[in-house]
């Protein structure tokens, strides 16, 4: 879907099933966090997100921040926590 390869995609081509995360009562498998982060870099690129641009946010220390930070980093702009 989006043109920067990221280290999770990679990871939900060859390890699918495998865990990536495991926090509290939530289990993610490296496909489902693919399709997470996919999901916000859509968000993100319909909200006019797109190459070099700097995303600021202020997020809480979640394991849901990654999925913003890896849907940046697919959309090749800039983190700014």
């Amino acid at each position: 879907m989006f043109s920067s390869k990221c280290p999770i995609k990679t990871q939900a081509q060859y390890m699918s099933s495998c865990v990536a995360i495991v926090a509290d009562k939530d289990i993610i498998t490296f496909k489902q966090l693919d399709v997470l982060i996919d999901n916000v870099a859509l968000a993100l690129k319909n909200q006019g997100v797109s190459y070099q641009n700097r995303v600021a946010f202020h997020a809480p220390c979640q394991w849901q921040t990654l999925l913003l930070f890896f849907a940046i980093y697919r959309l090749q702009a800039t983190a700014c926590p």
